[in-house]
């Protein structure tokens, strides 16, 4: 035997050699694998769960969510100073002005033709000339700026502050319609300020079934202000209460409506032109129509009140508020449309003509 021949023998068994090795090894990995599965494991110990954080299967209570009621009482508003008129938003001085809403700005003449106009007064003279008379009590009452105003130096009980108008002649249906803003209003329950109303043959102290139609007024109780409407019917005296609340330095548009008749008579009180409060089948014709209206009435209130009025007016129509509205004309649409655009082409022309001058 060569020596080579020696030398590939060697190898070839060094070869099996390691064969062997390896395969005696994986026999005992698997071994020690099969006695680690069968061996029972202990849990490794976990945290407590802290107080602070529940867990996800534990009950979490939500803070109560706050409820807000809807008949709050509105916070009295200072005592506006009778020589100034009241303002939409509280201001530091003591005289503010008051500016209505837009939708409710006060305007002299009514929504329907101006023919069913009876009797209308807008203040602008600055005087009450326009009224048959005045009447008061205890109370300022006076036009400054185009706006009556009507206030107490302090607590009254039972006074009272208003202007009238006798008609041309009686009305079995009349339309009365005024804007009123309150400056300050009662606090004390069953505390009331007179707003106005419809009559016939009387003046508004003596509102009763044989001369009264309808009388709104404003009453306090329950912590918040209401309105209030008054109607005859028959040889009694009814009133029903809104459930809408009367707020200070709001400017309301308000309208009453009667009918008067032997059996189906009405009343009906719009508030901001929304029917509010409505009585009907009435027995109101104690005399021969409604010839009287009248703007404030009886006060009885606990503190210093304030009220202001305007854009009175009374129609056979419904009257609701005068809405000013601007709708362009197509045409002249169109012609400034396109003189806009001329002049834009022209003024760009220029410019670009400017620009390769200066190049």
């Amino acid at each position: 035997m060569n020596r080579n021949s020696q030398i590939v023998i060697i190898i070839i068994a060094i070869c099996i050699l390691a064969v062997v090795v390896v395969a005696a090894l994986f026999s005992d990995s698997q071994t020690d694998l099969s006695n680690t599965n069968n061996t029972t494991s202990t849990p490794t110990p976990q945290p407590q769960t802290s107080n602070h954080s529940p867990t996800p299967n534990t009950s979490v209570s939500a803070s109560p969510i706050p409820r807000v009621t809807s008949n709050l009482t509105p916070t009295p508003a200072p005592a506006v100073n009778p020589t100034a008129k009241p303002t939409t938003a509280p201001t530091a001085t003591p005289s503010p002005t008051p500016m209505p809403t837009p939708n409710t700005t006060p305007q002299p003449y009514p929504t329907p033709n101006p023919a069913t106009v009876v009797f209308s007064d807008d203040f602008e003279s600055e005087d009450t000339r326009a009224w048959t008379s005045v009447s008061r009590s205890d109370v300022n009452l006076r036009v400054i700026d185009g706006t009556l105003e009507c206030s107490t130096n302090g607590q009254v009980s039972a006074q009272w502050g208003y202007v009238y108008k006798w008609l041309d002649r009686p009305y079995s249906s009349l339309n009365w319609r005024w804007y009123l803003y309150f400056g300050n209003l009662p606090q004390e329950n069953g505390s009331m300020v007179g707003a106005g109303g419809m009559y016939n043959s009387a003046i508004e102290a003596n509102f009763t079934p044989a001369n009264g139609i309808c009388a709104l007024n404003v009453i306090h109780q329950n912590g918040a202000t209401y309105w209030k409407l008054d109607y005859a019917n028959g040889n009694q005296v009814y009133s029903i209460i809104s459930n809408e609340t009367v707020l200070t330095n709001t400017w309301y548009l308000v309208e009453l409506k009667a009918v008067q008749d032997a059996e189906y008579g009405e009343v009906h009180f719009y508030l901001n032109n929304i029917e509010t409060l409505t009585a009907t089948n009435l027995t109101n014709n104690n005399n021969e129509g409604i010839d009287h209206v009248s703007v404030g009435g009886g006060i009885t209130a606990d503190q210093a009140v304030s009220w202001f009025c305007t854009s009175a007016i009374a129609s056979t129509e419904h009257i609701g508020p005068k809405h000013t509205t601007f709708e362009p004309n197509p045409a002249t649409t169109a012609v400034s449309l396109t003189a806009v655009l001329v002049l834009a082409s022209t003024y760009t022309a220029n410019k670009f003509r400017n620009r390769l001058a200066q190049h």
